[in-house]
Formats: structure tokens, sequence, C-alpha cells
């Protein structure tokens, strides 16, 4: 078997040669050189020829070496055969080794050397792996192409992302050169990509009223300073939001509000798909991202309550709790008298005044029973039924109108009315005016009547409001109370809280 080689590196071999050659052994060799072309040919064997003599020199086809007969012994006369195939050097990777940073790499083109070819479109490849010695070693979909020494820092960037978040990468580079000769891969070094964690110090709500997230208002959320470990390897992306309610300031029964993920949260304890109520507690989370999409550990809001006495109190009156005639969400003043939270306006009513109206009414209820009845301005809602006596000295707590409204709400005390009594002023109608100890907004006590069966009495010149053990009737310029046990009769009630 016979392989050329090109006159320049027949050249070459023979400067390497002379070292070892008397001159007039070369000249003799040489001389009888085979030939094609005029050009030498060295003879290419799998083993050292058996018969040899002096001078003699060939390829060996295993190890690519040369090697030299001195007549006794082969001697190796160099190292490899000279390769048509191109290499590289110092390749590197450098640049932000962390998920959404960028890295690119670098490196020195090596042409081969029989006859030094340019470089063209090297091949380089991404990889991951599971550590530094490339265990699991795995080419990133997608992320290959050509590239050349000149432009590698460019062509082969490459933005970190899954799934490499917690491994290691390294760059590839096959080298090609003008011809059409492919050199073998050389890699990188592996380099661990940073499990980055951005963070918030903390979050607060704003806009509170008082320390209190009050009904009808609107709150919002505030983050706090953020940053990311290791530090300065992540820009702030878009947070998420996430509102919460609860039973208590603790968080007991922490609860997602359903649909509440942006920055700020109207509150409305009447609105039923958010699933709290006037004595729940708001929080909101917020999850620190990075510009991108790394998500860090969400940061809570210390739970602000919902309801304090003065503030509106929202309730979603419905027909199905028994109590309600109608379907309506009202707003409820409240206010703070002697000890006891009141009621702004009568159980039912949708607006607050002295003078008789059918929305400042308010709802009617019998004698110890929990069904109301509204009055639409021709007929009462549901239809007026009749109930039998109830003479019982006390309501029952059962039956008790107030616990629509929650439980700790209840029908007030002769006591408790008798109190409150001392704070009223008007003629026509009463108020309660904003001294005497009692807080702002006044409460309004209407005249609005009774129900005798299913007829409306006196709606413009009297008003009665039920207590635990009897009613209390306010009639023109003067105010006392009445005993009424009758279940013929419906009054409207004032509900009140401890």
């Amino acid at each position: 078997m016979k392989r050329t080689i090109s006159k320049n590196v027949l050249y070459g071999i023979i400067g390497v040669l002379l070292p070892f050659i008397q001159l007039n052994v070369l000249h003799a060799q040489v001389s009888s050189f085979q030939t094609e072309k005029g050009v030498p040919v060295f003879p290419m064997f799998d083993a050292a020829p058996a018969s040899a003599i002096l001078g003699m020199i060939y390829i060996n086809s295993s190890d690519k070496k040369f090697y030299w007969y001195n007549g006794s012994t082969w001697l190796e006369l160099f190292g490899t055969l000279l390769s048509g195939k191109p290499s590289l050097d110092n390749l590197v990777i450098n640049g932000n080794f962390y998920l959404g940073g960028t890295v690119a790499g670098t490196y020195t083109y090596k042409a081969d050397e029989a006859n030094a070819a340019d470089e063209s479109n090297s091949v380089y490849t991404w990889y991951y792996a599971t550590d530094d010695k490339g265990t699991g070693k795995t080419a990133i979909p997608g992320k290959t192409g050509t590239t050349t020494q000149a432009t590698a820092g460019t062509a082969t960037s490459y933005t970190i992302a899954s799934p490499v978040s917690v491994n290691y990468i390294a760059l590839g580079i096959k080298p090609h050169s003008l011809p059409g000769a492919n050199g073998s891969e050389v890699l990188s070094n592996w380099v661990q990509v940073l499990n980055i964690i951005p963070s918030y110090t903390s979050a607060s709500i704003g806009n509170q009223t008082s320390g209190y997230a009050e009904n009808g208002t609107t709150i919002t959320a505030v983050k706090g300073t953020y940053s990311t470990t290791p530090a300065t390897t992540g820009s702030e992306g878009t947070p998420v939001y996430q509102w919460y309610w609860a039973t208590d300031a603790t968080g007991t029964g922490k609860t997602a509000i359903s649909g509440q993920t942006s920055s700020s949260h109207t509150v409305d304890a009447g609105n039923t798909s958010f699933g709290y109520n006037n004595y729940s507690y708001l929080a909101v989370g917020i999850t620190p991202k990075t510009i991108s999409g790394i998500s860090g550990s969400e940061v809570l809001s210390t739970w602000v309550p919902v309801w304090k006495c003065g503030l509106g109190y929202i309730v979603a009156h419905t027909t199905s709790d028994g109590f309600s005639p109608i379907n309506a969400t009202i707003t409820y003043e409240t206010v703070l008298s002697d000890g006891n939270c009141w009621l702004g306006r009568n159980l039912g009513a949708t607006t607050q005044s002295t003078a008789y109206s059918v929305t400042s009414a308010g709802w009617y209820f019998q004698w110890n029973y929990k069904q109301g009845y509204y009055w639409n301005g021709s007929s009462t809602v549901p239809t007026w039924a009749d109930n039998n006596p109830n003479n019982v000295p006390t309501w029952a707590s059962s039956n008790d109108p107030c616990k629509v409204l929650g439980t700790s709400w209840s029908l007030p005390t002769e006591a408790q009315l008798s109190v409150l009594k001392g704070h009223l002023t008007g003629s026509t109608a009463s108020d309660v005016s904003s001294n005497s100890g009692i807080n702002d907004p006044k409460m309004y006590i209407p005249l609005a009547g009774y129900f005798n069966n299913s007829t409306l009495i006196l709606p413009t010149e009297q008003s009665d409001i039920w207590t635990t053990t009897n009613a209390w009737q306010i009639y023109s310029v003067y105010n006392q109370f009445y005993t009424y046990y009758v279940n013929d009769k419906s009054f409207p009630v004032r509900c009140v809280h401890p």
C-alpha cells in the first residue's frame, strides 16, 4: 500500500532526516525513490518490512510515524504524519452563568499542517451535564450552529434557559477548513449554572383606613426592596400578586381570593365569590420574578382586618338565608355608642333617612319569627302569612333576624335601647347626634309605621322597633316603651353588636 505526500511536505521530511542520514546514503536512496509525476513516494506498511537495507524509510499505517533503518534497527525519525485536519486551542466560555444570563465562547483556530487552509463554518454545540465531569452530557436542543474564530463571541452566544438551571454547561467546537476538512470536536471546561433566587424584603398593604381594609376602598400591594442571590444576577421582572383572606390575624384558614391577582383589591365583604366577610382578615402575597421569568418565594404581608365599628358593613342578603325577603347587597353604616356598635339604619334599609320611605323603612318582622317582609309600595314580599300566636317573653336567638349579619349581632335589649334613647334628638323623627360619645355618621331612626296583618299602619307618624323582650315605639313628638306580644303585627329591627 502506497501513499503520496506533497512536494512541500517531502522537503520538510528531508530537512528532518538530514541529521540522521549521511548525505551520500540519502542521495543514493532518494535517487532510487519511486516517483509519481516527479514527486518521491514513501511506502506505507502496517509493520516494518522483513527485509530492509540501510537508509530505507517507510510510514507506519498504524501510528502514522516515519521510520528509518540504520542497518540493524528501525528508528523513529519524528512525530506523527502531518495532518490534513484543522484543530483549535484555547476554547473558553465567558459570560453570566445563571438562568437568563448570556454566555459565549472564544477559541484559536489552527489550520491543518498539510496545506494551512483557512477556517470555514466550524460547528459549535452547547451541552449541559449534571456535574463538572460532564456526567450525562446532552446537547441542548436547538443550540448549535456555525462560527469562525473571528465571530465566535457573537455567533456562539447562548441565553441560558431550562433545563440547565441547576446543571453545568460547556461549549463544543468542531473545526472545519475551507477545503472541507473536519477536525475533532474540542470541548470547553464545564461551568456551573448558578441557581438565582430573587426576593423582596417585605410586602405590605397600602391605602388602609386606620389599620383596616375598609369595605368599598381599594387597597394596594406594596413590595419591598428587590434583590437576587447571587447579587446582580437577574433584573427585576413583573411580580405575581395574590390576595388572601383568613379568619384571624394569624392567618388561620388562609384562602386565596379567586381572581384577585393584581396589585390592588377593592374590598367587598358582600361579594360572595370572594369568600370573606366583615370579620375576615386580608393579606397580599407578592412573588418576585426576574426579567427572564425565574420565580422566588412569595412574601406575605401582615393580616389586616376588614371591619371595625364606624366603618361600612357590607352584607349580601339572599332569600335563601331564611331571614331576608329579597336579594340585596347593602352597606350599613355602623355607629359606636356607649360601648355598643349599632347599625346606622334599620335592617334591610337601602337608604338612611329620618323621614318615611320604602327604602329607609327596612324590613318588618313578626314577634319571634325570623322571616322578614319587604313593602314594595303596594304589597309585601313575600306574601303576608299570619303566624300562630308565639307569645313567649323573649325572642329566641335562633329566630333573631340580626343573626343574618353574623353571630355576634342581635336584637337590642331594653337596657341597650334605653341608653341609646338618651342620645336621641328630633321631633317628627329621631336621630342620634354626633356628640355625647357617639361617633359619626349619625344613626337615624326613621318613621316606618308597622304592619297589622298585611296592612301598613301610620308609616309617616310613628316607628316601632323590636327589642329582645318588647317593642319600643316613637310616636310623633314622644317616645316610650310598649310591650307587644302579638303575632299579627310586624315591626322594623335595629341590630346591635357588643
